[in-house]
């Protein structure tokens, strides 16, 4: 089992899938958003994440030396000074897969995943406390990669504690008020989704065991893009990430998750932006 690309319900550019295994067939079917009492939530997630970590391992680690790769440099801040302590993370899991920079601000960050060697290049995402996270697609073996970071007041965004009545997605963080008459469809599958309609346009809601790897991993993620912000998110203990921005046609994206779960649209217009940003604003953490 491996983990699915965000792209399957809001059409963000088609990407290979991870380890260049194939979508699991996707079945429609009505599903109710389930209610989760808090207190339960922690307990049952370490017990799903135990059943589920043998099957969730990446499956390309079969110690061929010649898969292995690596992207190495430095970060500063915008003040060209070297920034110690940043997480550089290729995905947030199973197993992490990231490392901190030294205190010259250097990285050194190694990959054995077949797809990364054969399309040459690996996104990787630079984030410290008070600074506005970075996601760079990087050439595979370089050494030579410099990434900025600037100070921001805004990251991390963190998410106020939701009403116990929220409904939640699985054994999802995210929560969110929708303004009154809003339609929604509701999916099961690969994960269960809620689907946020505006006119002809959607928002999907998604939660899952192989849904998220945490942010964005996928470098075709990041191409066609005009214009693009990033921000770190905090769900209380879960780390999430926020990205948002526009395309070369001059629609709108935006992508909210953390591990398991999403929320995010793309390719809509300015008016659809705006009301899906209403329901985004009102982002409170179920945990």
């Amino acid at each position: 089992m491996n983990f699915l690309n965000t792209a399957a319900y809001l059409n963000f550019p088609e990407v290979p899938r991870s380890q260049d295994e194939q979508l699991l067939s996707r079945k429609s079917f009505p599903l109710h958003v389930v209610r989760c009492p808090a207190k339960n939530a922690d307990m049952y997630a370490s017990f799903l994440s135990v059943l589920f970590a043998t099957a969730l391992l990446p499956t390309s680690q079969n110690n061929s030396s010649d898969l292995s790769g690596s992207v190495s440099g430095h970060v500063i801040s915008d003040s060209n000074t070297p920034l110690r302590k940043v997480s550089v993370s290729r995905y947030w899991w199973p197993d992490g897969g990231g490392v901190l920079t030294d205190v010259e601000g250097q990285f050194v960050i190694r990959t054995d995943s077949p797809f990364d060697r054969r399309s040459g290049r690996v996104a990787l995402r630079f984030s410290l406390e008070g600074y506005q996270p970075a996601t760079r697609v990087l050439r595979l073996d370089s050494t030579d990669s410099v990434i900025i970071l600037v100070k921001a007041s805004d990251s991390p965004w963190k998410a106020p504690s939701c009403p116990t009545t929220t409904p939640r997605l699985g054994l999802g963080a995210i929560g969110y008020t929708l303004p009154r008459g809003t339609k929604t469809k509701h999916y099961g599958g690969d994960a269960l989704t809620e689907m946020i309609l505006f006119g002809k346009y959607t928002m999907g809601h998604s939660w899952g065991l192989n849904w998220s790897y945490g942010f964005p991993t996928e470098p075709s993620f990041f191409e066609k893009v005009s214009q693009i912000s990033e921000r770190d998110l905090l769900f209380n203990e879960s780390i999430g990430a926020e990205y948002r921005g526009t395309r070369p046609d001059g629609t709108y994206f935006r992508w909210i998750g953390t591990v398991f779960e999403t929320l995010a649209y793309n390719n809509v217009t300015k008016d659809a932006a705006i009301f899906f940003d209403r329901v985004i604003d009102s982002l409170c953490s179920t945990r």
